[in-house]
């Protein structure tokens, strides 16, 4: 290892080399100016951990660290100099070990600003996070809640109808059976495979069975999750046996509000010494929850509540560090049932379960995956499990089929550029619907503009880029460009009648939250104001609030959107654009998530097979001690 002062030098590069953050580079100095440190390896070890931070890694493996670090930080020759691993030639797992035990930056209880666990390093707080989502989980399984056998029978009898002995086992009706027996559950799944029906279905039996009213809480991570389980839900409370969603909820909230967010403050007004009053508490697209997040709702809740968490596993994880729901439905798919679990489910079950026993972990026994897709039965959903397989190959056979078949769902064009004149062509083909509606001059009153947004919801274009010419920035700026050519608006206003925007910031005084999408036009007085659609509870008809754009703070047009922005919604027709080169940020996940937004129709602009091969075939992967 080189003397501190040349490795200080080195750490500089790599700022600029873009390894590192400035905020990584600032932390040691910080440390270092608090807690002096000599050791070298001490310095290298902790830039790197912050540095993986800020990729979404909750912990760094020692033994990943010292043997494969330029795979680690995703770094090649050809671009960094020096190279990790050559900064760490001949360091073991021990060494390094041995090296942060030394330090004052270091301990194993969590009193130093790094915790060593095992062969795994975290940045302390994370640790604390991870550790108290553990624990948390281990207190909610240790016990299984009693559970009357025969009012459950005659509860289950209302809910789900009978299946035959031959048929696959209704995962619905053994998720709800599950759940009852436990104080902590997920229930997983692609889309269209009945989650929220499920959790309506269980949250109905629970009612029945409790012997007092239950105090429920939905809530998601992002306001317009919570917008759109509001609409799940209004269908399922629907379908249930009359009388019965009576008592049920039927508004979710964002989980900052549900704890109580402290404005100018990095915590909530809900904690271990002031729970949350609700007994059961539903967390709907759980994969965007990051790991301190979780930890902040879990240290919240009562001892005696239940916590149900529904997601997709597969999807992208959260932009925070962590990818909690991920590493929790580990061996989900193969159910790995325990012979305890086996018999908690077989009774209600006509089908043998047998197949799905095996010697699966804890989590495994308070896990149901959803298996059976009620929305993709045809190329999409063929196309999507091809993906989430991670079959580069398949996936290039079904896209070439599908350029073959003028009827199919799936389009795959080929731009050469940004500017290419069929990328504008079919970007403009599926909004023009929309754009042919608007009317610069028209006053709207809610009617009109919900009849927009809906219109506007029916097509969006995602990148897998922020920045940069395949980037959301520079497609919205384009793609505003076409659209106030198309309607005849005139000037240079960044604020015009049909811009769609997104909000980035929740802002709880306006009733704006982080994700929602509005749209610019004129209300009744001829004002300029954006329109965003409130949703009614399934009783009470969808509103529309009106804002004045200049109070909205922070956001973006929103014709194209991140993929990570995309979650939680659904479009009738989904574009992915793909650069032209291979980047980290193409993974399956990625890949998997925009195509499922899709509900009827998807497209996707990319010009390289090997681009959408390496998508396909590269995984997310980050560093997790849960």
């Amino acid at each position: 290892m080189n003397a501190l002062p040349q490795l200080q030098q080195h750490l500089a590069d790599w700022v600029k080399q873009g390894v590192l953050r400035q905020l990584d580079l600032e932390l040691l100095y910080t440390l270092d100016h608090l807690a002096p440190e000599p050791e070298p390896l001490v310095w290298l070890t902790t830039a790197i951990v912050s540095a993986l931070y800020g990729e979404g890694h909750s912990s760094v493996s020692l033994t990943l660290l010292s043997g494969q670090p330029d795979a680690l930080l995703g770094v090649t020759g050809s671009e960094v100099n020096p190279l990790p691993s050559q900064l760490l030639q001949g360091v073991t797992p021990e060494s390094l070990q041995q090296q942060l035990l030394k330090s004052r930056w270091c301990s194993t209880q969590g009193e130093a600003p790094l915790t060593l666990a095992g062969e795994r390093c975290y940045l302390t707080r994370l640790y604390r996070a991870e550790a108290l989502i553990r624990t948390q989980i281990g207190q909610r399984l240790t016990n299984a809640e009693p559970v009357d056998h025969d009012k459950l029978n005659a509860t289950l009898a209302q809910l789900f109808q009978p299946q035959g002995e031959e048929s696959a086992p209704d995962w619905q009706k053994l998720a709800v059976v599950l759940a009852l027996q436990r104080r902590f559950m997920i229930v997983t799944g692609g889309p269209g495979t009945g989650k929220t029906t499920t959790v309506t279905r269980l949250l109905a039996a629970l009612q029945q069975l409790a012997d007092k009213p239950l105090h429920i809480a939905l809530a998601a991570p992002t306001g317009k999750a919570a917008a759109r389980l509001n609409e799940s839900m209004a269908g399922a409370l629907a379908q249930l046996p009359a009388g019965w969603a009576d008592s049920l909820p039927r508004q979710a909230q964002t989980l900052h509000r549900l704890l109580g967010v402290k404005l100018h403050h990095h915590s909530f007004r809900h904690h271990a010494g002031r729970p949350l009053v609700e007994d059961v508490i539903v967390v709907d697209e759980a994969s965007m929850v990051d790991l301190e997040l979780m930890a902040a709702l879990m240290a919240a809740l009562k001892p005696t509540a239940r916590l149900i968490l529904l997601g997709d596993k597969d999807q992208l994880a959260s932009v925070e560090a962590g990818a909690v729901l991920g590493d929790l439905c580990r061996g989900a798919e193969a159910g790995n049932y325990s012979a305890v679990t086996i018999a908690q489910l077989q009774p209600f079950s006509d089908s043998t379960l047998t197949p799905w026993q095996g010697e699966g972990s804890a989590m495994n026994q308070a896990t149901v995956m959803l298996r059976h897709s009620y929305r993709f039965t045809g190329a999409i959903g063929e196309l999507a499990i091809a993906v989430n397989r991670g079959e580069g190959e398949t996936v290039l056979a079904q896209l070439r089929q599908a350029q073959q078949l003028p009827d199919s769902p799936i389009h795959w064009v080929q731009p050469t550029d940004p500017g290419d004149p069929q990328l504008r062509r079919q970007i403009m083909t599926q909004l023009k619907p929309f754009l042919a509606r608007i009317d610069p001059t028209e006053r709207c009153d809610d009617e009109r503009a919900l009849a927009l947004l809906q219109q506007l919801s029916r097509f969006q274009l995602l990148c897998a880029l922020r920045q940069g010419e395949w980037g959301v920035s520079a497609l919205n700026r384009r793609i505003s460009g076409w659209a106030k050519a198309e309607c005849g608006v005139s000037g240079a206003s960044e604020w015009f009648v049909g811009r769609p925007v997104m909000v980035l910031r929740n802002n709880y005084a306006l009733g704006v939250m982080n994700g929602d999408v509005g749209l610019t036009l004129l209300n009744r007085a001829g004002e300029l104001r954006v329109a965003f659609k409130t949703v009614g509870d399934g009783e009470c008809h969808n509103t529309i609030k009106w804002v004045l754009p200049g109070r909205l703070g922070e956001v973006e047009s929103s014709y194209a959107l991140t993929v990570h922005k995309s979650q939680g919604s659904e479009f009738n027709h989904c574009a992915l654009l793909l650069p032209p080169k291979e980047s980290p940020v193409l993974t399956q996940e990625l890949f998997y998530t925009a195509l499922t937004r899709a509900k009827e129709g998807f497209t996707l602009f990319a010009g390289s097979e090997a681009v959408i091969k390496q998508c396909v075939e590269r995984r997310v992967w980050r560093g997790s001690g849960l």
